[in-house]
């Protein structure tokens, strides 16, 4: 019977990869403006390695993100053939190469499934470390390269037809995807994002925005916002947002009598939420410096 497998990975690769991608998502002003400090890469090449010994015949196939083979006992076999373990103990290696993400591997098999109990090393050195895994990566179609996030959908709470455009008010700062409609493909659009409606309203001064002609929808790529102004758009524009946000466990709460304490511990807590993403934030929208 085939046992739960889950991505593996080298220690410390995961959080190295996404924190360089996301640092390199920042933008400023309509262009991007990825960091200015040091962002160390994934290592190219893994090795992952387990020896087993087994009463009885079991299998292994191994699935790669990057290009790799396993050896048992010394003898090679690609990725993707079903490798027969007979009784006995073997020495299994597993060596993946990858170019522009990292190298993780995942092992079905009723005997040595991929996850706990294997171990790693940067290929051809000796120290060796438990190999990294999660338990959301448990699916041979989704690689740990894709951060999982949650989502839902939101609407905004209000809108105003103002002269040159439409301002959209969702009730509160999120980050999300902006889905927006009705626009008209003859005519060139302007979406700025803004924390309050003075930002939103303030044309190029807000940190982020993007222009779009020729197209009656757009899907936006995630930014954070509260206010959302359509320059050009009218009563036909219609906004939605895909709120995007890991659902983290409250395990603490504050209440006093004072009520202005209480608003000020809720707006820490959910401003931390926010900036809780790949990596901690100290900003979702402008600076996004990770710490």
């Amino acid at each position: 019977m085939t046992k739960k497998s889950y991505w593996m990975w080298y220690w410390g690769e995961f959080e190295i990869y996404h924190t360089f991608i996301m640092s390199g998502r920042r933008e400023e002003y309509g262009a991007d403006y990825p960091t200015m400090w040091h962002n160390d890469v994934a290592y190219p090449t893994v090795d992952f390695l387990k020896t087993v010994t087994l009463e009885k015949e079991g299998y292994l196939l191994l699935r790669t993100n990057g290009k790799g083979y396993v050896t048992v006992d010394g003898k090679r076999h690609k990725t993707g053939d079903r490798v027969t373990l007979t009784s006995g103990t073997h020495r299994i290696l597993i060596r993946v190469t990858k170019d522009g993400g990292f190298p993780c591997v995942w092992v079905e098999s009723d005997v040595c499934p991929s996850g706990e109990g294997w171990e790693c090393a940067r290929a051809a050195m000796a120290e060796r470390v438990p190999a990294a895994w999660m338990e959301q990566y448990d699916s041979p179609d989704v690689t740990p390269e894709t951060f999982l996030f949650s989502y839902k959908t939101v609407r905004p709470l209000s809108r105003e037809t103002l002269d040159g455009g439409v301002l959209l008010d969702f009730g509160k700062e999120m980050f999300g995807i902006l889905n927006v409609s009705g626009l008209n493909p003859a005519k060139k659009t302007g979406i700025f994002y803004g924390e309050s409606r003075e930002e939103a309203l303030g044309g190029e001064n807000a940190i982020v925005f993007e222009y779009t002609e020729g197209k009656k929808s757009v899907r936006l790529r995630p930014r954070a916002f509260r206010y959302i102004f359509v320059q050009g758009g009218d009563d036909s524009v219609r906004v939605s947002a895909k709120y995007e946000y890991l659902p983290l466990k409250q395990r603490g709460s504050f209440r006093c009598d004072n009520e202005l304490f209480n608003r000020i511990w809720e707006t820490c807590r959910y401003t931390f939420h926010l900036c809780c993403r790949e990596t901690y934030l100290d900003g979702i929208k402008r600076d996004r410096w990770p710490w």
